[in-house]
């Protein structure tokens, strides 16, 4: 039997900005509020060919940072057009989905920033996230990170190939067989979306059968899923056990979506 997976990549273009709150004992009350004003605190941000000199003076200027610019990405110009200032942190998303766009991310360290060519991202010092760390809870969204994710029904191996058309460009994934964990680098919210699928596939009854996945994102995937069902029935002669949707995040079947049928 065939059991067939859907995947509306659906994105909202204004992201949610969750306040984590990172307070731990014998942190100072005051030295809290003050980050909070200072995120709150809207900044200017328009680039116009902006050379990277000028990015990193802008990161600096707001990160407090020093920022080292990696010698293959000093010729890359970014164009990010924006009429009023915007809260701190919703300018450090902006500007760093043009980055990515343009081919930079930003490697955060302790006391540098470094801007990187992007496809050189899975090699560098991104932060490590557990398997027992909400995703929802990671600021920006757009950071990119390193994810560690148990399977626990499903054959990690397998499913890396199951995965591996929705990754990123710059993205990676790699399975530990023994530990059946995935190890898998891509924005927090990228992320989001492969945790959906993983808590999809992941069940006993799905272990063991065939899969495929088919990525949608210029029409309605409610509309695709009889056409399909025909389709694998009247052409493969094949039967359909089960076809599964899942949204990306603001999509159809997200948390806060609004229902799109019965």
């Amino acid at each position: 039997m065939l059991i067939a997976f859907l995947l509306l990549c659906a994105y909202t273009s204004a992201p949610a900005f969750a306040q984590q709150n990172q307070t731990g004992p014998g942190q100072n009350a005051n030295t809290e509020a003050a980050k909070t004003t200072e995120a709150q605190k809207k900044v200017p941000i328009s680039f116009n060919n902006a050379p990277m000199q000028q990015i990193a003076k802008f990161l600096t200027e707001h990160l407090g940072k020093p920022v080292v610019t990696n010698k293959d990405v000093q010729q890359i110009k970014v164009n990010l057009t924006n009429k009023e200032p915007l809260p701190l942190d919703e300018a450090l998303y902006a500007l760093r989905t043009a980055l990515h766009e343009a081919g930079v991310a930003i490697e955060e360290r302790e006391r540098t920033v470094h801007l990187i060519p992007i496809s050189q991202i899975v090699n560098r010092r991104i932060e490590l996230v557990p398997p027992d760390v909400d995703l929802t809870t990671i600021e920006p969204s757009n950071r990119i990170v390193r994810k560690i994710i148990d399977v626990k029904q499903y054959d990690a191996t397998k499913l890396v190939e199951v995965l591996k058309p929705l990754m990123p460009s710059y993205g990676h994934i790699t399975a530990d067989a023994g530990t059946g964990k995935l190890i898998v680098v891509a924005t927090a919210e990228e992320l989001i979306t492969l945790a959906r699928v993983i808590e999809e596939l992941d069940k006993a009854e799905v272990a063991g059968r065939e899969l495929r996945v088919f990525p949608i994102k210029n029409c309605d995937v409610y509309e695709v899923v009889p056409m399909l069902e025909k389709l694998i029935a009247g052409y493969l002669g094949v039967e359909v056990e089960a076809i599964t949707t899942a949204a990306g995040p603001g999509g159809p079947g997200a948390p806060g979506a609004a229902p799109s049928g019965p």
